[in-house]
């Protein structure tokens, strides 16, 4: 079976990846880049990170669904334990 049957969807997969993080920009770097433990309001902002990411792709617009979808809900478990909805 060819990968040409598969384009759309793995571009849609690559560009997921490219993008998942890209709330990080909204992140300060003291924050981002810090190379201890971080402290509970500290985790609270890098909690914020696939919200504010959504929020850039959808105002950049032109970005599928799908993506901003990847972008928001990356760090989502099955269990609802993930952020930032805890869905299950």
């Amino acid at each position: 079976m060819s990968l040409l049957i598969f384009g759309p969807q793995i571009r849609l997969v690559g560009a997921a990846g490219l993008l998942h993080d890209v709330g990080k920009m909204a992140v300060p770097d003291i924050i981002g880049n810090k190379p201890g433990a971080l402290t509970d309001s500290e985790f609270v902002i890098i909690k914020s990170h696939p919200v504010k990411g959504a929020e850039i792709l959808t105002q950049a617009g032109g970005v599928e669904a799908e993506v901003i979808d990847v972008c928001l809900h990356h760090h989502k478990k099955i269990d609802g334990t993930g952020y930032p909805h805890g869905l299950k």
